[in-house]
């Protein structure tokens, strides 16, 4: 369910929220990489939802390749397979 800002108002004809995106990347990106994945989720959002980009919101979390696990083994470790 979308986050809704205000009471429910709307306008132009559509209900008013907030759509919140949020990216776990692990750790090592940098910060013009994590602003360009930030601008695309954005203008994507908005336009398959036609909405403002204004009102996207977008939530970037890294993790230490060692907390990041798939099948039991942490990222760290199989990336020196």
């Amino acid at each position: 369910m979308p986050a809704r800002c205000g009471s429910g108002r709307k306008g132009r004809g559509k209900e008013l929220f907030m759509p919140i995106i949020l990216a776990k990347i692990t750790e090592g990106r940098s910060k013009e990489k994590k602003q360009e994945l930030a601008r695309a989720l954005t203008q994507e959002t908005a336009r398959v939802l036609d909405i403002d980009p204004v009102k996207v919101r977008v939530l970037i979390e890294e993790y230490s390749p060692d907390l990041w696990t798939v099948g039991g083994v942490p990222l760290s470790e199989r990336n020196k397979q």
